[in-house]
Order: C-alpha cells, then sequence, then structure tokens
C-alpha cells in the first residue's frame, strides 16, 4: 500500500510540477504573443508614416495584397479594406492586370529587386504616374513568399518635366535667337536659331563672351546703359547692329531680362532676339523711295518753270545727277522724221562734248540700248555693261551700269532719258519706276512748254497779219500795198529778198512781180 501511495504521490506532485510548468509556458507564450502583437503594431505604425506607398502581395495566394498603407490609400483614393485579399485581377481591367502580373513573376523569378522608372496606374478617379520599386522575398528553403513593392506618385514632376520638354522644345524651335549668359556676360546657352543667324556654334559660342557680336556700330553708352537696366533688375529692350562669324553685319531688335532664383538673386540675364535685318532693309528703302520721290517732285517743280526745252532739260539733268548721285545723265529728244535720237542736254563734264558734237542715234540703232528703249517704250536696266551687248560711248569709259527710260505724253513718245552710274548693280526695279516718273513729268512739262510755244509762235503771226493788215489799208495804191506787204514780210522771216506773184483769174496774164531785195 505504502508504495502504491508513494507512486500516486509522485504522480502527483509531477503532475503539479507539469502544470506549473504549463502554466509558465503559456505566461511566457503569451507575452511573446503580445510582444508579436506590439511589434506588429509597430511596423503597421511604421510602414503607414512613410512618404511613399508600401504594398505587399502573397505570392502563394494568387499574389493578393495583404498589406497597403495609408501612402497607398491616398494614391489611389480608396480604403485599405477594399483593397487587401484582393488581387490585381480583381481591382483593374485584365490588360492591365496582366501588365503587373507579368513584372511581378519577372520580378520573382528574377530574384532581385526590380525598378519601374515610370508607369500609368489607374486610380478610382484618374490615371498617376509612379515610380515603382518592387523586391522578391523566400523563405529559408528559397521559396518564393511575398513581393514588397513601393511606390512613388511622380505626377507632379511628370507634369513639370513635361512643362519643361515643352518649353525646351519651344525655346529650341524659336525663329527668334534665344541666349542665356552669366552675371558677366559669358554666354552659357544659346539656341539653334542663334547659330543660324550668327554662324557660331553653340559649343563655339559657350563661354565666349558677347561681345563676339559687336560691330563698333552701337556705342559705350549705349552699352552702359544696358547693363545699368539689367544689372538693377529691370527690362532693356532696344536694336543692335551687330557682325556674324563672317563678318556680315546684321540688325536685331532685343529684350534682355534677369534671371532669378528663388531667393529673388539675379543669377543669369536672358536675351530674347528677332533678326530684322529685311525689315530695316525695307524701311531704308521706304525711306530712300519717299527721298526720291521728293526728289522727283522736286525736279518736276523745277522744269515746270522752264519754257525753253533745252534750258528745262538742263535743270532736270543735273538735279537728277546731284540728287541720285550719278556718273552721267542725258536727254535725247525724237526728231520731227521720228529716225534719229538727238542729245540735246546732258550733265556730266565729258558728256558736254558729245552735245557740242550733235550726238545722235539712228532710231533703229540694233544695239543701242537708248534706240531699243525708244523703239520699246519700255524702262532698261543694264546692271554690267561690260557683260551687255549694247553700243558703249567711248568718251564715257566709266560707266559700269545704266538705266534709260522712255518720256511719252499719251502714246506719243517724245525721246528717252539716259542715266549712267559708276558702280554695276546701281540701278534697281524700284529706281526705274521712280525714273519713269519723273520721265512722265518731264514729258508733259515738254508738251506744254512746246505747246507754249506754238501758241506764241501762233500769237506772234497773228499780230504780224494784223500789223501788215493795218499799214496795207493805210495805202492808197494796189503797188503801194504790195510793197508794204514785202517789206514787212521780208523783216517778219528776216529774209535777203521777198517776192510777191500776181497771176490773173484767167491764168493768161503776165506775172508782174515786185521785188523788194536787202
Amino acid at each position: 500500500m505504502s508504495d502504491d501511495h508513494k507512486s500516486k504521490s509522485q504522480l502527483i506532485e509531477e503532475l503539479v510540477q507539469l502544470r506549473q510548468e504549463i502554466a509558465q509556458l503559456k505566461a511566457e507564450r503569451g507575452e511573446i504573443e503580445q510582444d508579436s502583437i506590439q511589434q506588429k503594431e509597430l511596423l503597421t505604425t511604421v510602414i503607414d508614416a512613410l512618404p511613399f506607398g508600401i504594398f505587399v502581395k502573397d505570392v502563394k495566394n494568387d499574389y493578393r495584397f495583404i498589406i497597403w498603407n495609408t501612402q497607398m490609400e491616398t494614391f489611389f483614393e480608396t480604403e485599405r479594406t477594399n483593397i487587401l485579399g484582393n488581387s490585381d485581377y480583381d481591382l483593374f481591367d485584365k490588360q492591365k492586370a496582366d501588365y503587373f502580373r507579368s513584372t511581378d513573376m519577372e520580378v520573382m523569378n528574377g530574384r532581385e529587386l526590380f525598378d519601374i522608372s515610370m508607369e500609368e496606374v489607374p486610380t478610382s478617379q484618374n490615371i498617376i504616374f509612379a515610380h515603382t520599386t518592387k523586391v522578391p522575398i523566400y523563405d529559408d528553403n528559397g521559396q518564393p513568399q511575398y513581393l514588397i513593392g513601393m511606390m512613388e506618385d511622380i505626377t507632379e514632376q511628370r507634369k513639370t518635366k513635361d512643362e519643361l520638354q515643352r518649353l525646351m522644345m519651344a525655346v529650341e524651335q524659336s525663329p527668334n535667337t534665344i541666349v542665356i549668359t552669366n552675371l558677366n556676360g559669358h554666354i552659357e546657352y544659346a539656341n539653334p536659331s542663334f547659330e543660324r543667324t550668327t554662324g557660331y556654334t553653340l559649343e563655339e559660342a559657350r563661354g565666349q563672351h558677347t561681345r563676339i557680336l559687336k560691330s563698333g556700330h552701337t556705342s559705350a553708352d549705349e552699352y552702359k546703359d544696358l547693363w545699368q537696366m539689367i544689372t538693377s533688375g529691370e527690362v532693356w529692350r532696344g536694336e543692335f547692329h551687330n557682325k556674324k562669324k563672317n563678318g556680315e553685319y546684321y540688325w536685331e531688335s532685343a529684350s534682355i531680362s534677369p534671371i532669378r532664383n528663388d531667393q529673388g538673386k539675379i543669377t543669369h540675364f536672358l536675351a530674347v532676339k528677332e533678326d530684322i535685318t529685311e525689315r530695316k532693309k525695307s524701311e531704308e528703302l521706304l525711306i530712300k523711295r519717299a527721298s526720291e520721290l521728293a526728289m522727283v517732285t522736286e525736279v518736276a517743280t523745277a522744269s515746270a518753270r522752264l519754257l525753253d526745252v533745252v534750258a528745262m532739260l538742263q535743270t532736270v539733268l543735273a538735279l537728277t545727277k546731284e540728287r541720285f548721285n550719278l556718273y552721267h545723265a542725258h536727254a535725247y529728244m525724237l526728231d520731227e522724221s521720228k529716225t534719229m535720237l538727238k542729245l540735246i542736254a546732258s550733265a556730266g563734264e565729258k558728256s558736254k562734248a558729245l552735245v557740242s558734237q550733235g550726238w545722235s542715234i539712228p532710231f533703229s540703232h540694233p544695239t543701242s540700248l537708248v534706240a531699243r528703249v525708244a523703239r520699246t517704250q519700255q524702262s532698261v536696266i543694264v546692271c554690267d555693261v561690260d557683260k551687255d551687248n549694247h553700243l558703249a560711248n567711248p568718251l564715257l569709259p566709266e560707266t559700269r551700269s545704266q538705266l534709260a527710260v522712255p518720256m511719252i505724253v499719251g502714246e506719243q513718245l517724245l525721246g528717252v532719258l539716259d542715266f549712267q552710274s559708276d558702280e554695276t548693280d546701281h540701278f534697281s526695279d524700284e529706281d526705274a519706276k521712280i525714273k519713269l516718273i519723273l520721265a512722265s513729268q518731264v514729258a508733259v512739262a515738254l508738251q506744254n512748254a512746246k505747246q507754249f510755244e506754238y501758241s506764241r509762235r501762233q500769237a506772234e503771226r497773228e499780230q504780224l497779219v494784223n500789223t501788215i493788215t493795218q499799214k496795207i489799208q493805210n495805202t492808197v495804191t494796189v503797188d503801194r500795198a504790195l510793197q508794204v506787204a514785202v517789206q514787212e514780210l521780208g523783216q517778219a522771216f528776216r529774209a535777203r529778198s521777198t517776192l510777191v506773184r500776181l497771176k490773173p483769174r484767167d491764168e493768161k496774164a503776165i506775172v508782174e512781180a515786185l521785188r523788194a531785195d536787202d
């Protein structure tokens, strides 16, 4: 009995001890579980506090989401309860889900970090651009367990990048020259238009001072004013007459402004410039044409006051040569037979001898520029007389270019104005138009002068007839009347002798002549 009792007692003691050990194990396990819970809560708090998205997929369970942090909730605008336990195929369309699954499998098979610099990710409201990094997790046996993803919303960065790209494209493709310099005026950037305009590549210009474009046509005071304005934070606007790499001059309109950093400090200068060379040429041409038209008016006004044809043409040619800086100027008049063009007036020392010699050109001359203009009644320009097969004047060896225009009133050709320069390519189509206007006004003045001369002579004839008539009426005999008529007509026509023949009506009487000799 005693042995059995002892065995039971020992068994009870062992059971009590085992219970105590079990209780102790339970207590320790509870502490471990509590620690595990606390660690899990801490991990969740840390993950939710991260500034980027964190998600974890259970690879063993069809890549279903088991972690979805607060930042992911913000990105996708949905709570994690709507995500956890679902796979990509539960949340996205098949095409997008297939894409996500293929990248996930690529990560797991590659067994290394996988970086996606940018991908489009659809959310509940819109599409964001994300930078995603995926990391595979394996157990001790090398079996795939989890996929951890880290996602950063780069939508704003993408927008900023796109805006910068658009801005850069606009700068690169701009027809205007855009230059950025440092505070000392050394070039740091220039767009392609700069190279097209100046001939300098960016590589050649970078580091160079903008004075490489100086032509010497802008004064030091102008540059001083420019630098004072831009260094004080103001915008300078004006024009430069600069020089290209090849030495050619060009005009450009410029706007130069300071570039400031976030603190408002000026760090660079920006110049936006437009090539206005052609516009300047057009403006200069307009000014020149206006001046030339004013000269034409002056010449025409001066000619209109003169009634002597030669004096009028001489005045016109002298003024034209002076105002238009010509070598020589000539006026040819078509004779009454319309077979010869006679030089009756000129401006220029050497051509005076031609007038004295009675220089004339046949209307039909095959190589004469003046004759060609007379025949065609069209203006003709010869840019280089050495290259044109036309009649050259040996007395005017320095002629290099020539312009001839017809003088026409209505459909009647009066003559030709001939202008010569000692420079090749001196005359343009616009010059021809200006000179044709001058020729037209001179032609009208010539016609008026001729008409005045005709009227004057007609008046003189009428006055002569009246005078002779009155004197004849004061005579008493036929003989005396005839004698008076002969004397007056002889004086009027400055004749050495005058003869009057009387013929009877029956044409049979003997002719009686009365003569008034010197």
